[in-house]
């Protein structure tokens, strides 16, 4: 997630196999919620994916697989529609997923899976499953496409840096966290603070 660069070929482009079934059991994730606080996490590196321990996410606490290569070019839509016909394969998630994610792997103090998400942060954008459905009126929608759920927020409009954020709704709704802790964690990555336009 790097508010400070936007190339609309390079995101397509960069669909990650971020995420992937613990053992291949299919996993059962629910509306987003905030991080909880729980036993530390660990990270394994196997073969070509890294294991991370503990990793709590909608009040559950379960371990997740970090593919360390591309998933194919595809469109978001394709890559959902995959998603939805393989759920135990290495598939994209929300943001409110790959943020837990991401502090999880920085918790664990494993260097290799830490260098391995800033550069992949810093080389590329992340196709998520996250969109944002702007509407006449006064509030678009943010839909987490992989969860199915939905939240109407007023998103038109957020130009800032996030430690100047004038609405935390748009930042909880996006991600689940609030723009000061985007900030804070996303500047050990990006070595700036970041933006939202």
């Amino acid at each position: 997630m790097n508010f400070n660069k936007f190339n609309e070929k390079r995101a397509r482009e960069a669909a990650y196999r971020w995420y992937g079934p613990e053992s291949r059991k299919k996993k059962e994730i629910a509306n987003e919620k905030p991080r909880e606080e729980t036993k530390p996490s660990k990270v394994h590196t196997l073969d070509d994916y890294w294991t991370i321990e503990n990793v709590t996410f909608n009040g559950v606490t379960k371990n997740y697989d970090l593919r360390d290569s591309l998933l194919e070019k595809k469109t978001q839509s394709q890559h959902l529609e995959y998603a939805k016909n393989n759920p135990n394969d290495f598939i994209i998630r929300d943001l409110p997923f790959y943020h837990v994610l991401f502090q999880a792997i920085f918790d664990s103090g494993n260097k290799e899976a830490i260098e391995f998400v800033k550069k992949s942060l810093n080389d590329y954008l992340i196709l998520t499953g996250t969109s944002v459905k702007y509407k006449s009126g006064d509030k678009d929608q943010v839909v987490h496409n992989v969860l199915g759920n939905s939240i109407d927020v007023k998103f038109r409009g957020s130009n800032e840096w996030l430690k100047d954020a004038s609405d935390e709704a748009v930042y909880q709704a996006l991600t689940g966290d609030s723009s000061k802790n985007l900030n804070k964690f996303y500047k050990q990555i990006n070595n700036q603070d970041s933006r939202l336009w």
